[in-house]
């Protein structure tokens, strides 16, 4: 039988490892390997990262420019008036701009003030409480109860130091006109003394009865005519006078039926001198119900992030009182949205469209 060798002669032991391979561990080339695979790994992952975190910023960015125009939107019908989003193109901003309500009067009777607590106030013999207003109660303006003589008659309106509508505004009115004598003056609005007046809309017997509006600012006089228009007679017809700094607008029914463009038009403040609905001497002759102020009301901007460049096919997305898009300022709907450039290549576009009902469409 063969001896077993002695310890240290012969090499290892059998099923024992070298001790030198334990000892030599990794080499610097399988480090190198390694740290090469784990670089690939984290350039691909923050690259995703940074990716998912540009695509989150630019939809809230987007969310952003979608809840603009649903704020618009939104004054349109709680105010029942026009609204607009206001787009800046140059600057790559956006806000919501409305007429906001600031004084109702439903005019029931003396004991009933306007729906904000304003009180109204009857001047002249001719103006009198009557219950056949164009809903409920309403003002009668009928001089001796006759529509053949003049009307001295007015509604002075309460409230006013809380309208501040010198930046902006609308008033309005319902009116049932009884005499459409065109040559007769009949007066539905004004403020300030006469021939002084800081806003007046009338119907001008110079221009055959045509609606007719002045409107004063700090250092020039405004005028704007419906002409050829004729004032409807025995009905019931809401009549505005709307202003902002690039436009005055006589609107009957709420159709536009006088536009005059402005550049930086401000009503000129005249705290001391009222508001009134009819006239001392040149009143309408009818009834008056449904008198309202509104005044001019700006949002916040929305700024878009630097690097993002902002898309819109108008300056100006107009809402109509019902929330659907103005027809005489889009006859399509518009598209909104961004864009930005990544080593000086535009990226596509992201957008959305505002249709013509006024909802947002992808």
């Amino acid at each position: 039988m063969r001896p077993f060798p002695e310890v240290g002669e012969g090499g290892p032991m059998p099923g024992v490892r070298s001790s030198d391979a334990a000892a030599r561990g990794v080499t610097l080339v399988e480090l190198a390997a390694v740290m090469a695979v784990i670089a690939v790994l984290l350039s691909i992952g923050v690259g995703v990262y940074l990716r998912a975190q540009q695509g989150m910023r630019e939809d809230a960015t987007l969310a952003l420019l979608e809840n603009a125009v649903r704020e618009a939107r939104q004054m349109a019908l709680m105010n029942r008036a026009e609204a607009w989003l206001e787009i800046d193109p140059a600057e790559h901003r956006v806000r919501p701009v409305g007429l906001r309500t600031v004084a109702f009067f439903h005019l029931e009777s003396a004991d009933a003030p306007g729906a904000f607590g304003y009180p109204v106030e009857l001047e002249g013999a001719d103006a009198r409480y009557s219950g056949r207003g164009h809903t409920g109660g309403g003002v009668e303006f009928i001089p001796g109860g006759s529509a053949a003589s003049a009307c001295e008659a007015a509604i002075l309106l309460g409230g006013q130091g809380a309208y501040r509508l010198e930046d902006g505004g609308e008033v309005s009115l319902r009116c049932y006109l009884e005499n459409g004598d065109p040559q007769r003056r009949q007066v539905l609005l004004h403020k300030g003394e006469a021939g002084k007046e800081v806003l007046l809309l009338e119907l001008d017997p110079a221009r055959s009865g045509a609606p007719r509006a002045v409107l004063e600012a700090a250092h020039e006089t405004w005028e704007v005519t419906a002409e050829g228009f004729r004032f409807p007679v025995r009905r019931w017809v809401k009549v505005a006078l709307r202003w902002r700094e690039d436009m005055i607008e006589i609107l009957i029914d709420d159709v536009v039926r006088a536009r005059q463009r402005t550049a930086g038009f401000r009503l000129r403040p005249s705290p001391g001198e009222p508001l009134r609905v009819g006239h001392e001497r040149y009143a309408l002759i009818g009834r008056v119900d449904e008198i309202a102020a509104r005044r001019l009301f700006r949002g916040r901007f929305v700024d878009l992030p630097e690097g993002y460049r902002l898309i819109a096919d108008a300056r100006r997305i107009l809402f109509r009182p019902d929330g659907s898009l103005d027809r005489t300022a889009h006859t399509q709907p518009v598209r909104l949205g961004l864009t930005r450039k990544i080593a000086g290549e535009e990226k596509p576009p992201r957008t959305f469209t505002v249709g013509l009902s006024g909802r947002i469409e992808r």
